[in-house]
């Protein structure tokens, strides 16, 4: 997810939201996404971050995965990505799951069986109402990925008018066009398929830097 890629200390956040606790001293950086095995079936993780100690060791990773809508398939791909990237960096690894749907955030917390009793692949999942929410300026453009992220789950909301008018601002404020631009491609993508009633393709000042980012 390019919101996680351009800004990995997302992935810290979302561990410390979840529960999950990262070993101190290390520095995080975007791992191999492949989980390729010798036969040929490909498979292709979202987005994998290693967490590394000052001497290169590798105490830490975290597979995070983006997922839209239920698909069946992931029960079965899942488990193995989880399993292939734990045999590969030995280390523990978390398993995240981010939606902006909350019947998705509820099939995926619900688990899926391997066989055994009590044996539950169950990912840890950041659906809309585990989003902390960017109500200020000020934090829009502290942390302009997880505002778009907040917007993109919360955007409904008809209080959270203001956080959309904080996000636009933020953007607007990027001095990178074309990453402002990403943002916005993003942010409209999502609501427009999630919460076409937000109102934010109507958005005065984000219908006008839309329209700006594109001449």
């Amino acid at each position: 997810m390019l919101l996680v890629k351009e800004n990995p200390d997302l992935v810290t956040h979302f561990c410390a939201q979840l529960g999950v606790k990262i070993p101190d001293g290390c520095a995080i950086s975007l791992g191999s996404e492949d989980a390729n095995d010798l036969r040929p079936v490909e498979l292709t993780r979202d987005r994998t971050f290693v967490f590394t100690r000052p001497d290169g060791k590798v105490k830490f990773a975290v597979c995070l995965e983006v997922q839209l809508r239920k698909d069946g398939s992931r029960e079965w791909a899942w488990p193995l990505y989880h399993a292939r990237l734990r045999h590969d960096l030995r280390c523990p690894v978390a398993f995240i799951v981010i939606t902006p749907d909350p019947a998705v955030a509820n099939w995926c917390a619900a688990g899926f069986d391997l066989g055994r009793p009590g044996l539950v692949f169950r990912p840890l999942t950041c659906g809309p109402s585990g989003t902390e929410s960017i109500s200020t300026m000020e934090a829009a453009k502290e942390n302009i990925s997880l505002a778009a992220l907040t917007a993109m789950d919360h955007g409904d909301d008809p209080a959270n008018r203001p956080l959309l008018r904080n996000l636009c601002t933020a953007i607007d404020s990027l001095p990178d066009r074309e990453k402002a631009a990403r943002y916005y491609s993003l942010v409209a993508g999502s609501l427009s398929l999630f919460h076409p009633g937000c109102g934010w393709a109507d958005h005065s000042m984000a219908a006008g830097s839309r329209n700006g980012l594109k001449r």
